[in-house]
Formats: C-alpha cells, structure tokens, sequence
C-alpha cells in the first residue's frame, strides 16, 4: 500500500506490529516480523561446527597459511 508523506516529512520506523519501509516505487506499510530462533539441536550443531572451524582458523594456521 503506497502512502504520502507524513505530517512532518517521510514516514519511518515501526509502531506496533506495523513497520513503516521505502522501496523504489515509494513508500508501505508492512507487518512486522517476527525473528525466527528456533534453537534446534540441528542448529545447535551447525554453529558449534562453525565456532569450532574458526577456532581452529585463527589458531592452528599461520599467516602464510591462511593468505594461500
């Protein structure tokens, strides 16, 4: 839904569940999302495989080793 400005100038932010957003063809309103954490054990897994790999990273190789 296209919109004018507001009473003091363009419309921003978010009130409510509402936010207020501005893309090429103008300005819209938009349900505010939700953000999603399911917190899975999958999850869980994949970001300690990740904590873990970086660790690894940052202390295991050496400068040369990491710039090739």
């Amino acid at each position: 839904m296209k919109f004018l400005n507001g009473i003091f100038g363009p419309v921003s932010g978010s009130v409510g569940g509402v936010t207020a957003s501005r893309n090429k063809f103008g300005g819209y309103l938009k349900t505010k999302p939700n953000p999603v954490n399911p917190n899975s054990e999958r999850q869980q897994s994949v970001r300690n495989t990740f904590a873990a790999l970086a660790e690894q990273w940052s202390n295991s190789l050496t400068q040369d080793d990491r710039d090739a």
